[in-house]
């Protein structure tokens, strides 16, 4: 008999041991307020200017920024002697 795989329906995160329950509804809410805040920036913006600008905490903002780094739809830029800064890519259709 072959095995299946097992979806849960929630994520578990472990911090200090403290834990912290989502859904994968609630991180991909949040990886949608990153995207949608990050969309509006030409230039990006530093994971500082992100957190403030999306009202996330560093932790929530860090969840999220996995999420879209997975469905490859976030890179970052390095320039010597500047913070790293997030990019999204907005797909336009005429």
């Amino acid at each position: 008999m072959q095995s299946r795989p097992v979806i849960a329906s929630k994520v578990v995160l472990c911090l200090h041991s403290k834990h912290k329950y989502f859904t994968y509804m609630d991180i991909g809410n949040k990886a949608g307020i990153v995207w949608r805040t990050l969309s509006k920036e030409r230039q990006g913006l530093t994971l500082d200017e992100l957190m403030s600008n999306a009202d996330l905490s560093l932790f929530d903002t860090a969840v999220a920024i996995g999420w879209l780094a997975r469905e490859d739809k976030i890179w970052i830029t390095e320039q010597e002697g500047s913070p790293l800064r997030l990019h999204v890519e907005c797909e336009t259709y005429y």
